[in-house]
């Protein structure tokens, strides 16, 4: 999805202007969205598969993970469309690519890991269920600040910022 997002975004350059007003508007909604100022129903819809087997075998699993993957699409889908607009405005493909693959390790990493060490995940989880209202609005914050950004064709302030706090990193 990343190259195919940059190659877009390069074929599509004559009218950035007005797709990064599109995209700066879409992402400022989603960010009310996950903040709870206004809910866009599709967004929250859910849909639950119970399995009454003991034992899964690797199709049940997978099954199961596709399941999981369609209800938390909602969850992490504002935030890939975000990180799809940056991929499809920066310079060379593998550029945007990196972007989705930062975003694939920080989301799955953590999948990795619980699945590594599931009980002790599920006492995490116990402590941590009770913050997903802040957590959420936090995402939502910086959602609706990168929005913003895209909206005004500001996000080169982002990069500086970057640049400046890890030299080399972006530029080596």
């Amino acid at each position: 999805m990343g190259a195919s997002a940059t190659f877009l975004g390069k074929f599509l350059t004559t009218k950035i202007s007005i797709f990064n007003k599109i995209a700066g508007v879409i992402i400022f909604v989603f960010g009310f969205h996950l903040i709870g100022i206004f809910r866009i129903p599709w967004l929250d819809y859910e849909k639950r598969f119970h399995s009454r087997k003991k034992g899964l075998g690797c199709f049940e699993a997978f099954v199961i993970g596709l399941a999981f993957a369609f209800g938390w699409s909602p969850c992490i889908g504002p935030i890939l469309a975000g990180i799809l607009v940056l991929a499809s405005n920066q310079d060379t493909v593998l550029r945007g690519m990196s972007l989705l693959l930062a975003y694939s390790l920080g989301l799955g990493i953590p999948f990795i890991i619980t699945g590594i060490g599931f009980n002790l995940f599920l006492e995490f989880f116990g402590r941590v269920k009770k913050h997903f209202k802040t957590i959420e609005t936090i995402s939502g914050i910086f959602l609706i600040i990168i929005g913003i950004l895209i909206f005004f064709d500001a996000m080169g302030y982002i990069s500086s910022f970057l640049v400046r706090l890890f030299p080399g990193l972006l530029h080596g």
